[in-house]
């Protein structure tokens, strides 16, 4: 199967469609417009590559895999003040705590480190028994979705993050839908939340869900090594199938 343009003409190979929507991610780039992206700053997609490349070694890469992942970075001041600016709410605070709201509740971005850190050993070899250890610590706020991105960084990107977006985006190309024909009621992707954290699905997420998600990534990648620069790129693709 073939990835579209925004006006459904094929792109040649899977190269061609990071050039030409990975771009869309970033503030500082000009490509062809594509509704409800959040661009993203490079400086703090920096930062965030450094921890995928070194593993999570302290509390404030937790802190900042969270707020990126959360949505809780301010791009446009952070590009704009040459450092990561976060939303109201969160902060990277003088004495070395760390303040993380969600849902107008206090994140414990300390005991999650804690928990992330003593599991990260495990993290590529046992993927479930490290979504397990998190889960067990029940912090509120800390979904699947946010689990399965600390396991991303953690296992150093041994598996593959997960986003809903990017999600459709492979839904789209495993089922030949073409952007120009995905107006409201055009497309139906099929698209289902992850099981949640205190149901019985969660035990076999890995097994059954991420396994499927990981075999469509490499049935998109055709032959490809898997990056951050395919992520993005079917990040903004899932944008154009927004549902």
């Amino acid at each position: 199967m073939p990835f579209y343009d925004l006006e459904g003409n094929v792109l040649k190979d899977t190269c061609a469609f990071i050039n030409l929507y990975e771009p869309c991610y970033f503030l500082s780039e000009q490509p062809p417009y594509v509704k409800g992206i959040r661009k993203s700053s490079c400086l703090a997609e920096t930062e965030i590559g450094n921890i995928l490349d070194r593993g999570i070694v302290s509390e404030e890469d937790v802190f900042r895999i969270l707020a990126w992942k959360l949505g809780k970075i301010n791009h446009a001041a952070t590009e704009r003040e040459k450092h990561i600016v976060y939303v109201k709410g969160w902060a990277e605070n003088p004495d070395g705590t760390f303040s993380a709201k969600v849902y107008n509740k206090q994140l414990d971005v300390k005991g999650i480190a804690e928990r992330v850190i003593s599991l990260q050993a495990c993290a590529a070899s046992d993927r479930q028994g490290f979504l397990n250890g998190l889960n067990e610590l029940n912090a509120k706020g800390i979904g699947p979705v946010y689990m399965l991105t600390l396991l991303y960084f953690a296992s150093r990107g041994a598996f593959p993050i997960y986003d809903r977006y990017a999600d459709m985006a492979l839904r789209a190309y495993l089922n030949d839908h073409k952007p120009c024909n995905s107006k409201a009621g055009k497309v139906k992707l099929g698209y289902k939340e992850l099981p949640d954290r205190h149901s019985s699905g969660f035990a076999s997420l890995m097994d059954v869900q991420m396994e499927k998600y990981t075999d469509n990534i490499k049935n998109a990648l055709n032959g490809r090594a898997y990056d951050r620069a395919f992520d993005r790129a079917l990040w903004v693709y899932g944008h154009c199938f927004l549902q």
